[in-house]
């Protein structure tokens, strides 16, 4: 058990996948309408994660903005998916 939540609060490994999710998102859709941060490297260890600030809407809170300026959700989903 101690490994694992090792395992998950190790801060190189979620720059690693932010990287690679960034990577994907920009490759597939030059216009995202998900913005990664860009991670500053030089100050990422095991135990800390600097990236840079992004002002926007909490992930927690998407549906709700989604719904107050009536988006459609799947639409939107299915539209970014398919290309």
């Amino acid at each position: 058990m101690l490994f694992k939540i090792g395992y998950e609060f190790d801060f190189t490994r979620e720059a690693n996948a932010m990287e690679r999710i960034r990577h994907f998102l920009y490759e597939n859709n030059k216009k995202s309408p998900v913005l990664v941060p860009r991670l500053i490297r030089d100050f990422v260890t095991r135990r800390v994660l600097v990236m840079e600030y992004i002002d926007g809407i909490p992930i927690l809170n998407l549906g709700d903005e989604l719904a107050k300026r009536g988006i459609n959700p799947a639409g939107k989903m299915a539209a970014a998916a398919k290309q």
